[in-house]
């Protein structure tokens, strides 16, 4: 495997070839835990291969001038998002069981049956998608077709600045939307799964974060944004009951508490951000 360093070192294409094939391999036995049952461990760990992979493809996209290489095959990006679709409403639940303990009274158990008729809808949505034991397969053939030759150390380096110029860019946190945090999030997390191949090309760059800096980082962000989703989700639904009729005072309140330790959140996760140092000595 090419660490990239001051040499010059290149990542050749039989390298990224190699690289390619390990993650549908990896891919392909995530999924076929996932036959018949969508247990959240299995979902993070599915979820969590196709995220190395496009990170991996945002990598060697650089060799490219930051072209894309190739995209996901359809069927892995439909299956990829079904599966966020059920985990967003699994941590729900959760959320809500925790929220409420033991104080369950008919509506708040109804409430709960309705998420879980959700669920079993994106269950089987999710369940049409893969078929056969290697689903993806042409979809990695696709992309083995369109690799560039070669990444050279400047193109990696050109990869890492593409990925923190979000956030080196966005001057004070407290004055980003939650999207544009997500998409800090998702930038940040790139260089976190590649960071195996880039070690060497960020120490001799003076680049002074370390992985377990990045992954706090994105934690925080990651933690700070599940509650932005956890809000949208109950508000659709009051939304929609609402539209039929049906209050829900109980969910109205539960609205009420979640939208008022919002900012609370926000301010914790800025005031961290803002104590960052910059990720170059």
């Amino acid at each position: 495997m090419i660490i990239f360093s001051a040499n010059g070192d290149r990542m050749k294409k039989a390298e990224m070839s190699s690289i390619i094939i390990h993650a549908y391999e990896q891919i392909h036995q995530k999924a076929s835990l996932l036959k018949g049952r969508f247990i959240v461990s299995d979902i993070h760990d599915f979820r969590l291969e196709v995220k190395k992979l496009k990170a991996f493809l945002h990598l060697i996209s650089m060799a490219k001038g930051g072209s894309k290489v190739g995209d996901l095959p359809r069927k892995l990006h439909q299956y990829y998002k079904a599966l966020g679709q059920i985990r967003d409403l699994q941590l729900q639940k959760l959320v809500l069981k925790n929220e409420w303990k033991s104080r369950w009274g008919p509506q708040k158990k109804n409430y709960l049956d309705h998420i879980d008729q959700l669920i079993a809808q994106a269950m089987e949505t999710a369940t049409a998608l893969p078929n056969g034991d290697k689903p993806f397969e042409n979809g990695s053939i696709h992309l083995l077709a369109t690799l560039p030759a070669r990444l050279t150390s400047e193109e990696a380096g050109a990869f890492v600045t593409h990925c923190w110029t979000p956030l080196l860019q966005a001057g004070y946190p407290s004055q980003l939307d939650d999207e544009q945090l997500h998409h800090i999030r998702k930038a940040l997390k790139n260089l976190q799964y590649t960071w195996e191949y880039l070690e060497g090309s960020l120490s001799y760059k003076g680049f002074v974060f370390s992985p377990e800096k990045i992954k706090s980082i994105t934690n925080m962000l990651g933690d700070y944004l599940d509650k932005v989703v956890q809000l949208r989700l109950l508000t659709e639904d009051i939304a929609k009951a609402n539209r039929h009729g049906q209050t829900q005072p109980f969910l109205q309140r539960l609205q009420a508490k979640w939208s008022g330790e919002l900012p609370d959140a926000r301010q914790k996760l800025d005031r961290y951000l803002e104590a960052q140092p910059p990720p170059w000595g």
